[in-house]
C-alpha cells in the first residue's frame, strides 16, 4: 500500500479512493465498475452477460450492482447452465427481475424443476393474477 506524499485536498466530509491502495480482486466492486462486471457475467454465458447489461441499464446503475451480485450467486449455487437457461427465458419474455428468479426458484428449488422453468411459470401465473398484462 502506498501513501501519496501529497494527498487531493477535499472537503470536510468528502473522501478519494485511489484504485492502486485495494487489493486487486476488490478494485471493481470497490470502484463500481460496471463493465468489469458484466464481463464477469458474460464470463458464465452469453445470455446471463446480456441479462446482467440490461439489469445495470438505469440512469443510476450502481444502484442496481446489488441485482448483478446475486445472479453470480446463484451460478456458484446452481452452475452456469440452468441460469443460463433462466436469463435466455427471461430475455425472451423480457422479464428482468433477478429477485424473482431467486423467490421461485427457493419456493420450489427442492422439486428439481429446471430454472427456465421457474420463470415461465411465474410469468404465466403473473399473467393470471394481474389481467393479463404480463402475457
Amino acid at each position: 500500500m502506498t501513501v501519496p506524499q501529497d494527498p487531493p485536498r477535499q472537503r470536510p466530509g468528502g473522501r478519494v479512493t485511489d484504485p492502486v491502495d485495494l487489493p486487486k480482486e476488490k478494485v471493481g466492486y470497490a470502484m463500481r465498475d460496471l463493465t468489469k462486471l458484466i464481463a464477469a457475467a458474460a464470463g458464465h454465458g452469453t445470455n446471463i452477460g446480456i441479462y446482467a447489461e440490461r439489469v445495470l441499464d438505469d440512469p443510476m446503475p450502481w444502484t442496481r450492482m446489488r441485482a448483478v451480485y446475486r445472479l453470480s450467486g446463484l451460478v456458484r449455487c446452481y452452475g452456469p447452465e440452468p441460469v443460463e437457461a433462466a436469463c435466455s427465458t427471461s430475455l425472451d419474455l423480457d422479464v428482468v427481475s433477478v429477485t424473482k428468479i431467486v423467490l421461485e426458484r427457493a419456493r420450489i428449488g427442492r422439486s428439481g424443476v429446471g430454472l427456465g422453468r421457474v420463470v415461465s411459470d411465474l410469468l404465466e401465473r403473473e399473467g393470471r393474477e394481474f389481467g393479463g398484462e404480463f402475457a
